[in-house]
């Protein structure tokens, strides 16, 4: 695909992640104007809202034996951000998680970005997100490899957010109680920097599913797959992941054409899927990396309901 000599400065310099929370399409296409003198076409129109606009998806997923008490328990998914100094999303992020009005922040990895030499600006974002809702962390595949991991860990530490890295927290609503489970990313055994503890429980075959009727078990694996053969496994209600960024390009339909991890067209990409007894939520994540262009693929903030089958 061909992109214009304006469009082309536009992403190497972030300008199409600079949108604001609160602009609407035509303030946003006023700033993209600031690269061009004619007006935008409807396709490159289309092109710059598909990597602008964030979209919070609410999700109904039905729990097999859920607790009466659960019903309506709504978790959102925030993942694959890839933070710059520029804090490019991280308005838009608080904005939209405040907005789905979630009961738990489930934090999905990869906030972290190559081009970012410092954790400084994680700092206030996670301050403001946890007093968006109560959160839980783990890390991505990014996050495991940045040069400021031990800043990065006390920065959630400061916010009061648990980053799960083979650990697990419990929380009560009723008479019902959530086990949130979080799992170390491969790359923290490849690069040989995991956090090791007594009866750790990284050998995903080791952990045990609940069998508490009041309490139900979600699973934090930030690269899908992985979270798939867990869930296989049988036991969890739950598991959430990202990475994937929906397969960068979404063909007609909704199929993603790449994903690390899962090569050409990858099957865990976005929304919601039954694996097993359990159910797996994809977010597609909000940021960029490696490949700054979205192709009908708008980032994404899902927010899962919690109801009965």
């Amino acid at each position: 695909m061909k992109i214009a000599p304006y469009m082309e400065r536009m992403i190497l310099d972030g300008g199409l992640l600079r949108q604001r929370p609160g602009d609407d399409a035509a303030r946003f296409v006023s700033h993209v104007n600031e690269y061009r003198d004619e007006p935008l076409t409807l396709c490159e129109r289309f092109f710059v809202w598909q990597n602008g606009r964030l979209d919070v998806e609410e999700i109904d997923t039905p729990i097999r034996s859920l607790p009466k008490d659960l019903e309506g328990f709504r978790v959102a998914l925030v993942s694959d951000i890839h933070l710059s100094a520029r804090m490019q999303r991280g308005e838009e992020t608080l904005r939209g998680a405040a907005s789905a009005k979630p009961d738990l922040i489930c934090m999905l990895g990869d906030f972290a970005d190559g081009h970012t030499k410092t954790a400084e600006p994680y700092k206030p974002f996670l301050r403001a997100m946890a007093g968006i809702a109560p959160c839980v962390a783990v890390m991505g595949n990014n996050d495991y490899v940045c040069s400021y991991l031990g800043a990065l860990r006390e920065y959630y530490a400061q916010a009061g957010i648990p980053l799960l890295e083979d650990e697990s927290r419990t929380m009560q609503r009723g008479a019902a109680r959530i086990r949130v489970i979080g799992l170390q990313d491969a790359n923290a055994f490849a690069y040989n920097i995991p956090v090791r503890r007594d009866g750790t429980m990284s050998n995903v075959s080791t952990i045990a599913a609940s069998d508490d009727p009041a309490m139900i078990d979600i699973l934090l694996i930030h690269r899908p797959h992985r979270a798939a053969r867990t869930l296989a496994q049988g036991g969890f209600a739950m598991a959430m992941a990202g990475h994937a960024h929906g397969g960068q390009w979404r063909l007609p339909g909704g199929q993603g054409l790449f994903s690390p991890g899962q090569g050409l067209f990858p099957k865990y990409t976005s929304g919601l899927y039954q694996v097993g007894g359990g159910m797996l939520l994809v977010g597609r994540g909000i940021g960029n990396h490696e490949f700054p262009i979205r192709i009908n693929n708008r980032p994404h903030l899902p927010v899962a309901v919690l109801g009965r089958e």
